[in-house]
């Protein structure tokens, strides 16, 4: 079961990585290289086992998502061509020989590129004596190019479709998988692709945050936060003004754990025609009680609803035990501008997704991994969990290093109660360390019981890359987000 499972949890990826493949424009071609693709895995284990099964279907399912992004599926194999031929499926069976089972995983190496090559129009090898000749034709133009177009089923039949293509009467090789893509389809195709590789997706500029808010017996209190600067999004002209309209979605997951929490909010902004023009950051937050400790992973996306373009974020939190003498953090946040703070709404299958605002106030957004603008004000949140619900003894020290050396120690700060646990908010003044790459260290000397430290890479760059942020709540002509019907319109 091992072999079935490790090789479905790769096609999966591996179609979710080509799905991704479709927002790149023009015909591609992927150059896989492989070792151990085995489509039927049942061919290593005794005749009777019937519960294994095969992953035909799915890799089907990948050959469909190569056309639909218009590229071809060249896999190279890199191993040894001389096992492929040593032992038969009966051979196995009979003789459960180390040799015996390397030679038939080879062979069903090659047979997993011989389909993926099949159902693409790509091409695979047998071997490393025709491995360049492989990737020659990789990087082979084609000498025509035949576009057609296939008349969808009627609405409701999804699945994969065989094609099958003559050229003046004679047959092509390939026999393309192909399927029917609805509107929806291809929104949920390219969400997974973004929140499965978050920082891949740079149209948009996205930042995230994973936020400790307080903490008791019962665990912590933590918020999500994801944030978009308006400015970048497409406007349109509406009745009185423009009109921006963006989709923000995320999943937040726990290191061995199956559980997710999934969201997605909807949301208009409208800006009137005599409005000042100031940009407005978006956060959108959601908050989680009771969350156990452990490491959490939060992906998120962002979708400009007009231009259907995409960003995406990611960001990690450890939290410790609120008892066990422990630091959780830093969290990086850029502070000293206004903002809307939006809700974001909990992702439930025929659901509410309009997320509302909430307030307008002056506070931080997530800095997520950009570079922070010289001359703004980087927030460092910190946060301390004694043995007991009392303020952490002990020294609190804070310094920035760079290339390794301290250079600037940290002003004390108050650590505030944050349920049994301790918050606590350095500010670092970048104008003051100029461009370049900096850490920033957190040490909870505790004397003669040890010390707990934790640290965290960040970046400044020049102030004429910095994006101004707002000094004054909009103007009365400028509504905060209302409320859009989830529609898709692609």
């Amino acid at each position: 079961m091992d072999e079935y499972a490790h090789t479905r949890n790769s096609l999966k990826a591996l179609k979710t990585f080509i799905a991704g493949l479709e927002r790149i424009k023009g015909r591609k071609a992927l150059l896989l290289f492989n070792e151990n693709g085995i489509i039927y895995p049942a061919v290593l284990y005794g005749q009777t086992d019937f519960d294994v099964g095969d992953n035909f279907r799915l890799l089907e399912a990948v050959g469909a998502e190569a056309t639909t992004a218009r590229t071809a599926v060249y896999t190279a194999y890199t191993g040894s061509e001389n096992a492929i031929y040593t032992a038969s499926p009966t051979h196995v069976r009979g003789n459960r020989s180390r040799l015996a089972i390397s030679a038939m995983i080879a062979g069903t190496s090659v047979n997993f590129g011989a389909n993926l090559a099949e159902f693409t129009g790509g091409g695979y090898n047998k071997g490393p004596s025709d491995l360049s000749s492989l990737v020659e034709k990789a990087g082979r133009p084609p000498t025509c190019i035949y576009r057609i177009g296939i008349v969808p089923p009627p609405e409701g039949r999804g699945g994969v479709y065989l094609a099958k293509v003559e050229v003046r009467g004679r047959p092509i090789e390939s026999t393309y998988r192909v399927q029917n893509i609805t509107g929806a389809d291809r929104w949920l195709r390219n969400a997974v692709s973004v929140l499965a590789h978050p920082n891949e997706a740079m149209d948009l500029p996205v930042s995230a945050a994973i936020v400790p808010v307080r903490a008791d017996a019962d665990g912590w209190d933590l918020a999500v936060q994801v944030a978009i600067d308006t400015r970048s999004l497409q406007a349109l002209k509406a009745p009185g003004g423009t009109e921006t309209k963006w989709e923000v979605g995320a999943i937040l997951v726990r290191d061995g754990v199956k559980q997710d929490w999934q969201m997605l909010g909807v949301s208009d902004l409208h800006r009137g025609a005599g409005g000042t023009g100031a940009p407005i950051p978006v956060v959108h937050e959601r908050t989680f009680q009771r969350m156990r400790p452990g490491v959490y992973r939060l992906a998120a996306f962002v979708r400009d609803r007009t231009a259907n373009l995409f960003g995406g974020a990611e960001a990690a939190m450890r939290l410790p035990d609120p008892a066990g003498e422990a630091v959780a953090g830093p969290v990086f946040m850029l502070s000293g501008g206004r903002r809307v703070v939006s809700d974001l709404p909990a992702f439930a299958v025929g659901g509410s997704t309009a997320a509302r605002a909430t307030r307008a106030e002056s506070g931080p957004v997530p800095a997520g991994g950009e570079p922070a603008p010289a001359g703004e004000t980087l927030e460092a949140w910190t946060w301390v969990c004694p043995k007991q619900p009392v303020p952490p003894a002990g020294k609190l020290l804070r310094y920035i290093s760079k290339d390794g050396r301290p250079i600037v120690r940290l002003e004390d700060a108050e650590a505030q109660r944050a349920g049994r646990c301790f918050f606590v908010r350095d500010r670092i003044d970048t104008g003051a360390l100029g461009p370049g790459a900096y850490a920033f260290h957190f040490l909870w000397d505790r004397g003669a019981e040890g010390a707990r430290e934790t640290q965290e890479l960040f970046q400044v760059r020049p102030a004429r890359d910095a994006v101004p942020r707002p000094e004054a709540i909009p103007s009365p002509e400028v509504a905060l987000p209302e409320v859009a019907p989830p529609d898709r319109d692609d």
